[in-house]
């Protein structure tokens, strides 16, 4: 019975708070507001480290203007994240996650890369481009080409990156 009694004073207070707040009225701001934006991304290979560079800044009429920066780096063979001296740990299935999605981007580069070496190689000073739809289908090579990762792909990962792939 206390429980109970307990349980429907706590859901009158809340009802009574959420109709105060919807009941404030805030005057629009047109100035400045705090806004972080990405700079740049690293991944370095063959340390197996990914960085990058946040800004902090202000944002205003959609123009934004740094006014510091925080470099962030987080390695998934070390399990760990660290920013200005700070370091923390994350899981396992986090770390797989993580290497598995830096694998799908090195693959992505590397078999860029061929296919920028056999692909065409448009006059780019021409004005009349042949779009991709245009060309006749090519044929595919004699001999796969084949690409080494050097790291191993992860066993799983986690289920909220399963389905996000999925999509």
């Amino acid at each position: 019975m206390k429980t109970a009694l307990a349980l429907l004073l706590l859901a009158s207070l809340g009802i009574a708070e959420e109709q105060k707040e919807e009941q404030k009225v805030v005057a629009p701001d047109n100035g400045p507001t705090a806004a972080k934006r990405i700079k740049s991304i690293t991944w370095d290979l063959q340390n197996q480290q990914l960085s990058w560079v946040v800004e902090d800044g202000t944002s205003k009429d959609g123009k934004f203007t740094a006014a510091s920066e925080t470099r962030y780096e987080i390695s998934p063979k070390d399990r760990a994240m660290s920013v200005q001296g700070q370091k923390r740990a994350f899981t396992q299935d986090e770390a797989e996650w993580l290497q598995h999605v830096l694998n799908v981007i090195t693959m992505y580069c590397a078999e860029s890369v061929v296919w920028w070496l056999d692909g065409d190689k448009p006059d780019q000073g021409s004005p009349n481009k042949t779009s991709p739809q245009d060309k006749a289908p090519e044929q595919p090579a004699s001999k796969p080409t084949r690409v080494r990762v050097l790291n191993p792909q992860p066993n799983g990962m986690p289920a909220l990156a399963r389905a996000a792939a999925a999509n």
